[in-house]
């Protein structure tokens, strides 16, 4: 066997599968036939040929070895012929490792030697070389996913349940690559009882195999030795290029009867589970003391993500305490991924105790960690896995048990218009969002207070973006601002006095997406450490991308009560909510127009139409008749928050019929998209 070089039609590089190793067998039967031709020694060049070797020899008459006797040129065509028919059964089909999926397929090269069931493409190798002995298969954790040896019930081959879903991670098991083919195709016989040497070779049916996958793991990637080489424990985690399934045993011959096939290794990867993580909906959250007074808890929103979640868990620990607290258990891929810490000052059923006294005072980190234990297989085993992900937000307790009598009013300032609610265009993933002008009025009309700071924690969501203005008392002072955590400091240079008053002005951007119910700002008057004061709220709404509404519209209106009015009397409003605001986030460069209807007027039995509304002037009426009049439009595209104020709207009275009672009229305002802007 040493000295055959391999069948002569054998296109595998280095001739791999005949070179040295049992002929393969073209019979159906699986036997091999040989012919040999006999001569006498009178058909020899030397015809006393020696029975033993001969180091140097010359061919001399009775020198030539045994093994390398020559026939007579002209006897070549002589010899007797003797057909002998072995009853060793060789081999004619080899294991030739092939992903058998059409989507996702992981043969993505082709192969220069081999062709089966009309198809070239090949997996990859370990090694740059097209061969059999180290094919790769590259398993993606998603498309694919863990290579496992048991299926679902008596597979204990391993079905293919590749593709991995909520909740569940692929089983690739090794019959996906278990391809077989015959080196001769023994289908249909010659003449000679042999099959063809076809250059598309056949691929052996499933059902003729027998195959026994060994699982093991080389020393070196590309290099199997089935001697030394260790068992593998399937399914696990390991990511590792050295692991591989060895294909061998037998295939079933036509005549019936088996015989061995040439086995092959298919060497693979696995991609990595995703580890689980958790995140909170603000990274800073300010609490205060009496918030957790008496039994009462504060609670943290954040969200968790895991797409295999099978008894995930949520723990939080706090840096100052070392006090822990489960926060979720039993989470699976189908739970709801919000969940919230509960934050408590003492022993709380359910919350994380941040402390009492001065340990509760103060800045507190706590590390949210989810923990996934196991994940579940497709073809129904479990797999533990321990992986975690973890989530930091930092709580800033302060004392509010002795507030000095100090007033503090927070507002957004846009177009010249305090506001507590606010639309602003929202941050994306590549862009900022709308740069906003916050400002706090504040009033000390207490004791003096030695070190003043404002402090406000603008969440992860905003950045302070400077433009700091500070006035004491109407004249301007030198401030300095720093952010830490999230919490912006606006340290004032000096105390501030019995009844100063104080105006501080700043902008803040929208630099990180803003959730649907926005953001929500408070300010803290500190004296060192002590609190001295709390504003009002201030929210900052996101402008949904494509979306146009009215926020606000002047009304109700109040004209109060007149004389039985005539021809050309005008009544004016006493209300003082006479804004009107939209919202514009679309897309598209169509601007928006405003218009309003009002219904007539209608008393006591009694109705009249003759009056008309002037928001600005008598140029543009809402008269009482339900027909609509332009009140203000926008071209151009994203306008973000518009508003006017509508400081003198006024009734006015043509001729009409009027008697007395108390009337009533319906104002309706309409937004639509102006296409074709004046």
């Amino acid at each position: 066997m040493a000295k055959y070089d391999g069948n002569v039609s054998d296109k595998s590089p280095g001739k791999q599968l005949t070179k040295g190793k049992l002929a393969p067998s073209p019979r159906a039967d699986g036997k091999l036939e040989m012919k040999m031709s006999m001569y006498g020694s009178s058909q020899l060049v030397d015809p006393y040929n020696v029975n033993q070797g001969v180091s140097n020899y010359t061919y001399a008459a009775g020198t030539s070895p045994i093994d390398n006797a020559r026939v007579k040129s002209d006897q070549v065509n002589s010899g007797t012929n003797i057909p002998v028919t072995s009853n060793v059964k060789s081999w004619n089909a080899y294991a030739s490792p092939f992903d058998s999926r059409s989507i996702n397929s992981l043969n993505t090269e082709t192969s220069a030697w081999e062709t089966a069931a009309g198809s070239s493409k090949r997996l990859p190798n370990v090694s740059a070389t097209d061969t059999l002995t180290d094919r790769l298969a590259k398993l993606d954790i998603k498309l694919d996913g863990l290579m496992v040896n048991t299926g679902k019930g008596s597979d204990d081959a391993g079905t293919d349940y590749s593709g991995s879903t909520t909740g569940t991670v692929g089983a690739v098991g090794a019959n996906r690559f278990a391809r077989v083919v015959n080196y001769f195709d023994t289908s249909a016989l010659d003449t000679n009882n042999e099959g063809a040497l076809l250059q598309d070779k056949k691929v052996v049916a499933a059902s003729r195999l027998s195959l026994s996958p060994l699982y093991r793991i080389a020393a070196t990637a590309g290099a199997i030795n089935l001697s030394s080489d260790r068992t593998n424990t399937l399914p696990n985690l390991t990511t590792t290029n050295n692991q591989y399934v060895y294909y061998s045993r037998n295939t079933t011959l036509p005549t019936n009867g088996s015989v061995p096939i040439l086995p092959a290794p298919l060497f693979y990867t696995q991609g990595t589970i995703p580890s689980p993580s958790v995140s909170m909906t603000d990274n800073s959250l300010t609490v205060y003391t009496s918030q957790l007074a008496g039994g009462k808890t504060v609670s943290a929103s954040g969200k968790w993500a895991d797409d295999y979640a099978n008894a995930d868990s949520i723990s939080a620990k706090d840096s100052v305490t070392g006090n822990t607290a489960t926060v979720a258990s039993g989470l699976s891929a189908s739970s709801g991924k919000d969940f919230s810490v509960k934050l408590s000052s003492g022993a709380v059923s359910g919350a994380l105790n941040l402390g009492t006294g001065s340990t509760l005072v103060g800045t507190h980190t706590i590390t949210n960690t989810i923990t996934q234990p196991s994940v579940k297989l497709a073809n129904g085993q479990t797999i533990n896995t321990g992986k975690t992900g973890t989530g930091v937000f930092t709580v800033n307790v302060i004392d509010d048990s002795n507030l000095a009598d100090v007033s503090i009013t927070k507002s957004a300032v846009s177009g010249g218009s305090l506001m507590t609610t606010l639309p602003v265009k929202n941050a994306t993933s590549t862009v900022a969002g709308e740069t906003v002008t916050l400002r706090s009025d504040i009033t000390n009309r207490g004791t003096q207070l030695d070190s003043p700071v404002i402090q406000s924690n603008l969440s992860s969501a905003l950045t302070y973006k400077g433009s700091l203005s500070v006035m004491v008392n109407g004249s301007p002072v030198t401030a300095t601002a720093s952010v830490a955590n999230n919490v912006l400091s606006i340290k004032l240079p000096s105390a501030l006095k019995a009844q100063d008053h104080v105006i501080v002005q700043y902008q803040v951007q929208v630099t990180n997406l803003l959730a649907t119910t926005g953001v929500t700002l408070t300010d803290q008057l500190m004296n060192g450490p002590t609190l001295s004061g709390r504003s009002n709220s201030v929210t900052l709404l996101p402008i949904m991308s494509g979306a146009l509404s009215l926020v606000q519209v002047p009304g109700p209106l109040n004209f109060d009560s007149h004389e039985v009015p005539t021809a050309g009397d005008v009544f004016d409003n006493e209300a003082t909510t006479n804004t009107l605001a939209v919202s514009d986030g679309q897309t598209t460069s169509n601007g928006w127009k405003v218009s309003a209807s009002m219904t007539p007027f209608a008393g006591n039995g009694t109705q009249f139409s003759s009056a008309a509304l002037s928001y600005e002037s008598s140029a543009s009426l809402v008269w009482a008749t339900n027909t609509n009049t332009l009140l203000a439009q926008q071209t151009g595209s994203n306008t973000g928050y518009w508003h006017k104020d509508y400081p003198n709207i006024k009734l006015q009275f043509s001729a009409g019929t009027y008697e007395i009672s108390d009337y009533k009229s319906t104002i309706t305002y309409t937004l639509a998209t102006n296409m074709n802007p004046n």
